[in-house]
């Protein structure tokens, strides 16, 4: 019986060339164990799940920035026939107002979280270590927007400053954070009780915090679903009202990515405060 040549294929190692059209991006020596097999076909179908969640990602991302502007338009009409700038409403036409906008803030909702996430994954912590100004570069900007300074639940933002020095990190991506949280006050919050700002400095680090009276969160919800990916806190008080859930599961990546900390202290029923700690 002839021995295979070195050059036959019992004896040559098996490799998979990487090939545009096949895809291949690993090979396997032989002889192989099974376990390394399974290694190999774990990691081509976790590189395949990544490379599809990314191109998702940006579909999502475009996809969102184009309804971005069309929906901002029916909400801002729809605000403004509420205000009664082209005259008084009746119950039942303010009602349907009042449907109108309260689906609008949940696509805008939707709509910025998949371009924030967007921006989340693409950006790289090295490219934005600059020093900026938390109040001037980031929390004044998020408050002064109409909807979060004028908001409909005539909810007053009060801010308590204390001197802090500059930290480092993207501005845009920190207002991210900060609008999240506002806007979370404002939609889970009493109508017409103050959202309390609060930045100082502990322990070396710079301390944000965002304090509003409302329904609260139970415990159980703080350690279990809270900043998951899709949590959604199904509570007494908050039916209707409608969230992407992703906006706190993007805000503790993106603290993460600036080597800092999110926490939040909470008494059901009665009130929530969301901390942001990063480095000094």
């Amino acid at each position: 019986m002839a021995r295979p040549s070195s050059s036959s294929p019992a004896t040559r190692p098996w490799r998979a060339r990487a090939r545009p059209s096949s895809g291949a991006f690993d090979y396997i020596p032989k002889p192989f164990t099974p376990d390394e097999l399974r290694d190999v076909v774990r990691n081509a179908i976790a590189a395949r799940a990544e490379k599809g969640d990314a191109r998702m990602l940006d579909l999502m991302a475009i996809v969102s920035h184009e309804l971005k502007s069309p929906v901002s338009v029916v909400h801002t009409t729809a605000d403004t026939l509420y205000r009664g700038y082209f005259g008084n409403l009746d119950p039942a036409q303010q009602k349907t107002i009042e449907t109108i906008i309260r689906n609008c803030q949940y696509l805008e909702d939707i709509i910025r979280s998949y371009i924030d996430l967007s921006k989340m994954e693409l950006d790289d912590l090295e490219s934005f270590k600059t020093e900026i100004n938390l109040v001037e570069d980031v929390i004044t900007p998020v408050i002064e927007v109409p909807e979060n300074s004028a908001n409909m639940k005539q909810m007053p933002i009060e801010t308590d400053f204390a001197a802090i020095p500059p930290v480092q990190g993207d501005p845009n991506l920190l207002k991210i954070v900060v609008t999240n949280l506002v806007s979370n006050a404002i939609k889970y919050g009493k109508a017409g009780t103050p959202i309390k700002l609060r930045l100082e400095k502990q322990d070396g680090a710079v301390v944000f915090s965002v304090h509003n009276e409302g329904v609260g969160i139970s415990k159980e919800d703080i350690e279990k679903k809270l900043f998951s990916k899709f949590g959604r806190l199904k509570q007494k008080g908050t039916e209707g009202v409608k969230g992407s859930g992703l906006g706190l599961y993007i805000c503790k990546k993106i603290v993460e990515k600036h080597s800092g900390k999110i926490w939040v202290d909470s008494e059901a029923g009665s009130w929530v405060r969301f901390n942001v700690s990063l480095p000094a």
